[in-house]
């Protein structure tokens, strides 16, 4: 990459905090311990975050499970307002804001991760979903698209066509025990092409060919 002067490095995630917050935790906290489907969304409340397009499939879809909302916003009230006319056999709950470790520890307990978002930088949430094993469900923008999880562990969705939403989670519910036994294929994908191990052996190339480059120079 010298002779073009450009490298990119990508960022990572933390995933020696992520390793840290699992050695602390307590099993199975967060979520009720019969729910068949458990499926956490990260993000502020906001028409940007678009976590409605969930909430507006949900009756239409073959599923029992429980979804946890974390996160704080405008749109929490109507978000709220909304979830009152789902169906029972879908426990829903809007947490508000929590800490990076408890998101974490939301995240390895949960099986499903949705984020059906306008728009994202890096979607750090979504590396660390991964990391934590999670099966992800994701809009097809393209910060989600440049994560490129392995397709078994991951189905992309097109916001605007409500079919294909509720598709994918009657998809996990119908699959649910398959998808926990894959885990650690997600877990691995994040690890190799996220980690932070990976960043910061991208950033010492770049210092290395620039020091090499230097010296070259004089």
């Amino acid at each position: 990459f010298v002779s073009n002067k450009t490298k990119a490095v990508v960022n990572g995630f933390d995933d020696k905090r992520i390793d840290r917050v699992a050695s602390e935790s307590l099993s199975g906290t967060h979520f009720e311990h019969n729910s068949k489907v458990k499926i956490v969304y990260v993000g502020a409340l906001t028409d940007t975050k678009n976590q409605i397009a969930l909430l507006k499939v949900l009756n239409s879809a073959d599923i029992e499970a429980e979804i946890l909302f974390l996160g704080d916003g405008v749109n929490k009230q109507c978000l709220i307002d909304y979830s009152k006319n789902i169906s029972n056999s879908i426990k829903i709950c809007f947490k508000g804001c929590v800490s990076r470790d408890a998101t974490i520890e939301h995240l390895l307990e949960a099986d499903v991760f949705i984020s059906l978002s306008k728009g994202e930088g890096l979607p750090i949430a979504v590396l660390e979903a991964m990391y934590c094993g999670c099966f992800l469900i994701l809009s097809t923008i393209p910060p989600h698209k440049e994560v490129s999880p392995p397709s078994e562990r991951c189905l992309f969705v097109d916001i605007d066509n409500d079919k294909e939403i509720i598709n994918s989670l009657n998809y996990v519910t119908h699959k649910i025990v398959k998808l926990k036994g894959q885990r650690d294929m997600s877990k691995k994908h994040s690890l190799q092409n996220f980690g932070l191990d990976k960043m910061l052996q991208g950033y010492m190339e770049v210092y290395a060919s620039l020091s090499s480059n230097g010296k070259q120079s004089k």
